[in-house]
């Protein structure tokens, strides 16, 4: 079946800002600067490959020259086929879309029709692939071409809009840069990702300038129902700068750690295995890995263009006044406060103090959580002195503890509209501290927070807690407000503080499959964002949990046979049987071993396989975050384990993500070893 790919568009993430837009910065830039003990070489510039120039020149042509009322319907595999620039229609995102499709099946009948021998009587769009294709016109080469047919949607609007953005925050990016001795062209990343907006959503769930997934996010930054520091062009940005880093420290190469950025240490690691090298131009042109489609082969080429537009950017748009560089004051909270306390001593607004402090969820700014203590809360520079500040609030209003969590377990049958009022609580309360959309599904036995101040004697299926869980994934009933239950599957929810149904449903209306066979593009800039519906959801862990093509794994910290047992659907003496173990012999980190695959996919396993370990890391990173790295050479008689949870209480299953080739049983003296420094989760 012929597959057409094209671009989403609009780009809700972009809109639908939230009024209460916010800030918190965990460490300081020096604090963070001097936890990056371990330095990379940043080679500058990086590497522009002459192989990989007509796929650069592409997306400059996207980001530089053509607008989101344009596009391109091109070769998704050579990027310098371009059959066309399309004019979309005006009005509304089914007319604009129908538009483009009717460009793009123009060409994929021209190129039919070429193939099939036609040589006379050329329409234009016919003569168009004889020009583009040359004079040697092979049937099987055009017939594959047909099947490549693209739609790539101009950005070059939304890139101005982003370069005016940028001055805000563009300054502090490059210093954090220059002073984690990263490549200077990074501080480009964030105009790929979300056109340097720090409210930026996308539907599977990537939020803030920096795009972070959750699962990533909860490494480097406090995501839970008080605050989401992804908002936070601060913290988000040292974030990405730790993933960045280890992504180099992993693959040892800028291209492919900034590819895997996108795609995933694991996943670039495997491309180096599969080929023998860690050559970018022979990675993008001939690595076929499962999940490592047009975006991700794109990724690292097309931000390259964006660093050459964003460079000469009054070249690409003419004179620009950018915004002026935030100069916001800092001042740490010594203890829990309410925001009305803070609201009143500052004598602000809040929406003006929210929107300074993008981080804070909707629930701090209703009363129903305290801002937290050691919070960085953000100021305007009207307020002279912070400690003054600080010295007027009465110290009857600080607060020794955050206001507790209380959970309502999900009975079978229930949904949103129905708990809510139990409690006396609102759906889209709900909806925000769970870190829900509203059209979420909730499934039975989901443990749901309620607002504070609801009645705890409400029935038994109310608990108290300190941490709160997040929002499971499973299939679940769910009724919007004054509708019918409804069953799906959730496939990752978006951390939003405000509900935004009517804009996710007119934004899904308004995609139109093709043949069964729609990508659904999330990013800003390209659908970048696209291949992350597809990827496992541990783009930080460069552990590899597939199955090779001879059906055996490499063996992970904390598996069993019991646990590959299980996720086969066998029993753990067959697992001893194929590999000749004796019973009750365990299992060696790093080792292979074989499987049999009687009674599960080899795709069903990987998925159990990776929920176990991602449930795993999110108990852990609930409690610790990362916030640096250091270096330890090995003395002669030292023991990684020990090291690990002695020394430095790092689990071993994380020391080994930082240093994924190291043999932990058999490792000889100064050997060097990359430490995480972790920090602990203050609630």
């Amino acid at each position: 079946m012929r597959r057409i790919f094209y671009q989403t568009m609009t780009d809700k993430k972009h809109m639908n800002k939230p009024a209460f837009v916010s800030t918190c910065v965990g460490l300081s830039l020096s604090c963070f600067a001097t936890l990056f003990q371990v330095t990379a070489q940043a080679s500058t510039p990086l590497e522009r490959p002459a192989a990989l120039a007509a796929d650069i020149e592409f997306w400059r042509r996207v980001y530089g020259e053509i607008t989101t009322s344009q596009g391109f319907i091109h070769d998704s595999a050579r990027l310098d086929i371009i059959y066309a620039t399309v004019n979309l229609s005006k009005g509304n995102d089914r007319s604009r879309y129908s538009s483009a499709v009717a460009a793009d099946e123009q060409y994929v009948a021209a190129l039919r029709a070429v193939a099939g021998g036609k040589r006379e009587g050329l329409s234009s769009a016919e003569q168009r692939v004889v020009n583009l294709w040359g004079p040697d016109l092979n049937k099987a080469v055009l017939l594959a071409a047909s099947e490549r047919v693209r739609f790539q949607l101009g950005q070059s609007d939304r890139f101005r809009e982003g370069i005016i953005r940028s001055g805000a925050w563009e300054a502090y990016v490059k210093k954090a840069i220059a002073d984690a001795d990263l490549p200077t062209e990074i501080a480009a990343l964030p105009h790929v990702e979300s056109s340097y907006n720090p409210a930026a959503y996308s539907k599977v769930g990537a939020a803030g300038m920096w795009q972070f997934m959750q699962s990533t996010g909860k490494r480097f930054m406090r995501i839970d129902n008080v605050m989401d520091e992804r908002l936070d062009p601060y913290h988000s940005t040292r974030s990405a700068i730790l993933l960045l880093k280890q992504n180099y420290q992993v693959t040892q190469s800028w291209p492919l750690a900034i590819t895997a950025y996108n795609h995933g240490a694991s996943g670039m690691r495997r491309a180096i295995a599969e080929l023998g090298t860690d050559d970018i131009t022979t990675i993008v042109r001939e690595y076929k890995g499962r999940t490592f489609g047009f975006a991700s082969r794109n990724f690292y080429v097309s931000f390259l263009a964006a660093v050459e537009v964003a460079d000469k950017a009054e070249y690409y748009f003419g004179k620009l006044s950018r915004d002026p560089p935030d100069m916001s004051a800092v001042v740490k909270m010594p203890s829990y406060i309410d925001s009305r306390t803070l609201i009143e001593a500052l004598g602000v607004s809040e929406t003006y103090l929210a929107r300074m402090n993008p981080s804070l969820s909707a629930v701090v700014w209703r009363g129903s959580k305290h801002i937290p203590q050691g919070f960085d809360l953000r100021l305007p520079t009207t307020v002279d002195d912070p400690t003054v500040f600080l010295a007027s609030v009465p110290a009857s209003a600080w607060r020794a503890e955050q206001i507790p969590d209380l959970f309502h377990i999900v009975q079978k049958g229930e949904t949103l509209s129905a708990i809510a009022p139990r409690y006396g609580a609102r759906v889209s309360d709900l909806i925000a501290i769970n870190s829900l959309t509203s059209r979420a599904f909730i499934r039975t036995g989901q443990k749901l927070i309620l607002p504070a101040g609801v009645a705890a004697s409400a029935g038994p299926a109310v608990n108290q807690g300190i941490y709160p869980a997040q929002a499971d994934a499973g299939v679940a009933s769910v009724a919007e407000p004054g509708g019918a239950a409804s069953v799906g599957v959730l496939v990752s929810a978006p951390t939003t503080q405000t509900a935004t149904a009517s804009a996710d449903v007119s934004e899904v209306e308004a995609q139109v499959e093709v043949e069964m066979a729609v990508v659904d593009a999330q990013s800003s800039q390209s659908d970048f964002a696209s291949d992350r519906l597809d990827q496992p959801r541990l783009l930080a862990d460069p552990n590899d949990y597939s199955v090779a093509k001879d059906q055996t794994i490499r063996i992970q910290e904390g598996e069993t046979i019991g646990h590959y047992a299980d996720w086969l659907g066998i029993r753990a003496s067959d697992i001893r049987r194929v590999n000749a173990m004796r019973n009750q012999s365990g299992v060696r980190v790093g080792r292979r071993l074989k499987l049999e695959f009687t009674k599960a996919t080899p795709g069903e396993f990987e998925a159990a396989r990776i929920l176990f370990h991602q449930s795993m890391q999110e108990q852990f990173f609930a409690q610790h975050l990362i916030v640096g790295t250091a270096e330890h050479l090995v003395r002669s008689g030292e023991s990684i384990w020990v090291l690990a949870e002695r020394r430095y209480e790092v689990p071993v299953w994380l020391l080994r993500q930082y240093n994924p080739d190291l043999d932990l049983e058999n490792v000889k003296p100064d050997t060097r070893v990359i430490i995480p420094v972790l920090s602990t989760v203050i609630s």
